[in-house]
């Protein structure tokens, strides 16, 4: 890269600025300033200010009400209280809120989306998105707010509705593992409430007063700050207009501190909980076990000083580089275990969270400890070390400085947890890390690491052995360990290879065919061996990334899918994918494999897929490792591992993710397919595990080197900021290089039948815990998809969004009775049957069901009588107007026209047919779509037997 004379001189200035700050703060007791170009102020009431210009065009302003009160800061008998509070802030504004005010909000052109709110650990924010040179947008959100501190009507009845939808939300009080651990964490420190033994109850009939009483005791300016970031013209008038709105005088008395329980902890003796998680378990195969130690930690959580923010990234570093150092030891097939290390926040203790499958066994605190004894006393490698440090400062490089987020995130970090926020930190940290040395950082990571935790926690399913008398067992267990010396690590490390150069000497460069495409700005080519590639390289792309990466997006498809082979193979095809993921390529394993990329800093994936009607291969990448990425495809295509062990592995490891997912979802969705065919749909649940007894190893092999064999079916696309010349060459080595076979050539699959309605409606009962009723409302209309235009398809993605926010306004926000936390209406084109679904899904209290389906129905009716009102639609409408679009997105696009035959548009052409569309288009398209009687689903709570 060519520097210039201003550019260099520009460099020699930050760095001497960087050396002088450096020079400033090298007394702890120095303060760092406030980074200068944000404007930074606190009201005579208390109320604090922050207000942060960026130069990134299109990218709007955020602006944010946060609040030093969250989870952390509830006491007993206030759980969910914050969280119910942050709920109250938008629907019980005296003057502006959610329920009043959506007229003003459509005039200000802010979606439902881009309002929203967020219960933190140690605080709450309510944040609203406005475009740019929105002044209105800005001057309603300060109102808004205005009303959150000093205006909302908290009475008996807008709490209760409050009540239904956090009870919704929260999935009824069905709780899984990790969350019931972080409740205990709660007691363990005294940061927040404990969770009663009947979480419906309390919900549903805690004292609204008291919720009241905990709104006037946090919701108070000088526990408040307002953060503005983004493109903003004129500074001293929105400060002038934070000044004119928020000029009430001070509440009376002190704040409370919302850090005095934090500080607390330090001074409680060794504490050792227990939870047993009741309820109907039996579906479960495997029972996890969240076993946790906390080590506490004397340290200045506001120290915003050089040696402050050092420790600060000491702490960071070590995190990562522990963490890595338990994945590689438990890094083998058939190991059935996690452990992971964090500091808490505030850092009051290092946490070790060990998650066995198969029980409480000595082994796995072994492990733990040893590894973390281990370190105090050898310390990392120095390879580790370094490598940990240089991918530390990577990170910090790629820091996108012009987000939105970023700056977010930097700011409530200041104001709440009081870190340091200097004039170019990135470059303060970089020259930070630079000059730590590995003794200095080992020397500093000993004060974190003891031999005992001062508490436990440990929770277990009902029935479990671990929960007998487990306190002395675990203690027992402890002190042997703590006993036994450790040896010096032996790192005679295997050598890894991707590909070794008497490999890749040996693939040359094939021959290349330029073709036609009609892909705007993209080129096309064959490689000898018939794979076709699309390279669209676009600087006008947004990655979304950090800055001064290159990102570059690729995939690899052929349209022979899991449709390709018998209906008996099914699950065979379905899972083919993940079995060679789950054991490498090449002369590597999985695990191997993951140190190789780790080692090489290789950053994203490259992964095989299959799908019903295609199989490829994917990948989201930095630019710099294009060459391994295509080396990994090779090796896809030519070398994929399947072996029994790995097989094994995988399947165990399914089942034991039935305890963190949503099992009854998942159970919902694949039982509607049952009933609504579609062959894209892929089984989840109990479905999918069931399938597991039909996946044959052998056979999966077989299929996907069928599939994978021959380049010839294959078409790449490749998006993003590139060199056109080197990545063509690179895919002329490694893709042309592709084997072909013309054995399995032919894709055969049966046609599918048409959906034929009616189709009657369904109630299914939950295997899983269930303490509310799901029901989904599907709109179907037969139609013979290969004859939709694009056009139509725009209308019908309008639709959805007016549907979205017009339900959440009805059925929540505005309604008088709630019922819901959240409407989700969708679409789904359905290739396989030749039907277009418009699904309706909510979750509720049984005893609101049937209303809230009836007001569902009435809102339809009004959607196809009547056009939506202008300015709501026109909002809606510049949603689809966006003129970035990510290098994912531009895939996406390319994969639809190269695979389905979609029309290429360009944006010029599609933004103007969506600026030709007007309400009664829409009523319309509904009235078309949404005729026919809903197909109503229910999945109700397990039936008592």
């Amino acid at each position: 890269m060519i520097r210039t004379k201003k550019s260099i001189f520009l460099s020699l200035i930050l760095n001497l600025i960087i050396s002088i700050s450096l020079a400033n703060t090298s007394n702890s007791n120095d303060s760092i300033p406030l980074d200068a170009n944000i404007r930074y102020g606190k009201l005579p009431n208390g109320l604090t200010y922050y207000i942060k210009p960026i130069d990134n065009p299109g990218a709007g302003l955020n602006i944010r009400l946060v609040v030093k009160a969250g989870i952390k800061q509830e006491k007993d008998g206030e759980l969910d209280f914050a969280h119910i509070t942050e709920h109250l802030g938008f629907v019980a504004g005296k003057n502006i809120s959610r329920k009043k005010s959506t007229h003003l909000f459509d005039e200000a052109g802010v979606r439902l989306s881009q309002l929203n709110g967020f219960t933190a650990g140690n605080y709450t924010d309510y944040f609203v998105q406005v475009s740019d040179n929105n002044e209105k947008g800005i001057s309603l959100t300060l109102k808004f707010f205005k009303d959150i501190l000093w205006n909302l009507e908290l009475n008996e009845k807008s709490i209760d509705l409050e009540r239904i939808t956090v009870f919704d939300e929260t999935n009824g009080g069905v709780f899984n593992l990790g969350i019931h651990s972080f409740h205990l964490e709660q007691q363990i420190t005294g940061w927040g409430a404990e969770i009663p033994e009947d979480f419906e109850k309390h919900i549903k009939t805690f004292d609204h007063e008291k919720l009241i009483e905990f709104y006037k005791r946090w919701y108070r300016p000088d526990l408040m700050a307002i953060v503005i970031v983004g493109n903003i013209d004129n500074i001293d008038k929105v400060e002038k207009e934070i000044n004119e709105k928020f000029d009430k005088k001070k509440e009376p008395g002190n704040p409370v501190d919302p850090t005095v329980d934090q500080m607390n902890y330090l001074d409680k003796t060794p504490q050792f909980y227990k939870k047993e998680l009741q309820g109907d378990n039996d579906y479960l195969i495997y029972k996890p076990i969240h076993l946790n130690f906390y080590f506490r930690q004397n340290i200045n959580i506001k120290d915003q000083s050089n040696n402050g923010l050092k420790d600060q990234l000491i702490r960071n570093l070590f995190i990562e580089l522990l963490n890595k150092k338990y994945l590689q030891v438990l890094q083998q097939y058939n190991t059935f275990s996690a452990i992971r290390a964090e500091f808490l926040n505030p850092p009051a203790a290092l946490k070790l969270e060990i998650v066995p499958m198969e029980g409480l066994k000595k082994d796995y605190i072994d492990t733990a400890l040893k590894t973390l004894k281990g370190i105090k006393q050898y310390g990392f490698s120095t390879e580790d070390f370094n490598l940990g440090k240089a991918e530390y400062l990577n990170s910090i490089r790629q820091s996108d400085t012009l987000s939105l987020s970023y700056w977010k995130s930097q700011i409530i970090n200041h104001f709440v947890y009081g870190e340091a926020l200097p004039e170019n930190k990135e470059q303060l940290q970089e020259r930070i890390l630079q000059n730590l040395e590995k003794e200095e950082f080992h020397n500093a990571i000993k004060n974190y690491i003891k031999d005992k935790p001062e508490d436990i926690s440990i929770v277990a399913y009902k029935g479990d052995p671990a929960l007998k008398n487990p306190e002395k067992k675990i203690k027992n267990w402890i002190n042997e360990i703590s006993n036994e010396t450790v040896e010096k690590p032996d790192r005679p490390e295997k050598k890894l290879s991707l590909m070794d150069t008497v490999q890749t000497n040996a693939l040359e460069k094939t021959s290349v065919k330029v073709l036609e495409t009609e892909i705007t700005g993209a080129k096309s080519y064959q490689l000898k061996n018939g794979l076709r590639i699309i390279l669209k390289d676009s600087q006008n792309h947004s990655s979304g990334k950090g800055a001064g990466e290159n990102k570059i997006v690729f995939q690899g498809f052929s349209q022979h899918g899991i449709k390709c082979f018998p209906q008996e193979d099914y699950f065979s095809a379905l899972n083919a994918t993940e079995i060679t993921r789950n054991s490498g390529v090449g002369k590597l394993n999985k695990f191997e494999l993951e140190r190789y990329l780790d080692r090489y800093r290789f950053k994203g994936f490259v992964s095989p897929y299959i799908e019903n009607d295609a199989a490829g291969i994917k990948a989201n990448i930095a630019l710099k490792d294009i060459e391994t990425a295509l080396q990994l495809v090779y090796l896809y295509f030519t070398s994929p591992n399947f072996n029994t062990t790995a097989f094994e592995d995988w399947k165990t490891y399914q089942k034991i993710y039935i305890a963190y997912q949503n099992y009854p979802v998942e159970n919902f969705e694949s039982n509607i397919r049952e009933v609504l065919p579609d062959n894209d749909f892929k089984p989840k649940g109990r479905k999918f595990i069931e399938g597991l007894a039909y996946t044959d190893l052998n056979r999966a092999k077989e299929i996907f080197n069928q599939i994978f064999n021959d380049a010839e079916n294959f078409t790449f696309l490749f998006s993003g900021d590139f060199n056109e010349e080197e990545v063509l060459n690179l895919c002329r080595k490694y893709l042309g290089n592709l084997p072909v076979t013309s054995e399995y050539s032919r894709c055969i699959s049966k046609s599918e039948e048409s959906l034929v309605l009616p189709v009657e409606s369904k109630t299914f009962h939950s295997v899983a815990s269930l303490n509310s009723t799901m029901v989904k409302m599907v709109y179907v209309k037969e139609s013979n998809i290969s004859s939709m235009d694009w056009q139509e398809e725009i209308k019908l993605i309008l639709l959805n969004h007016i549907m979205k926010e017009s339900l959440m306004r009805r059925l929540r926000f505005k309604s008088e009775e709630g019922g819901t936390y959240e409407v989700t209406p969708g679409l789904n084109i359905v290739n396989s049957h030749n039907y277009i679904e418009i699904p309706i899904g909510f979750n509720s209290d049984p005893k609101d069901v049937e209303r809230l389906i009836g007001e569902v129905q009435n809102f339809i009716e009004e959607l196809k009588s009547s056009p939506v009102e202008i300015s709501f639609f026109e909002k809606l409408k510049k949603t689809q107007l966006n003129d970035k679009i990510s290098y994912g997105l531009a895939l996406a696009k390319m994969l639809r026209h190269s695979k389905d035959n979609y029309p290429w548009l360009d944006k010029e052409e599609r933004n103007a047919f969506i600026n030709s569309l007007h309400p009664n288009d829409i009523q319309e398209t509904a009235n078309n779509y949404l005729s026919n009687k809903p197909i109503i689903f229910k999945m109700l709570p397990k039936e008592n037997k």
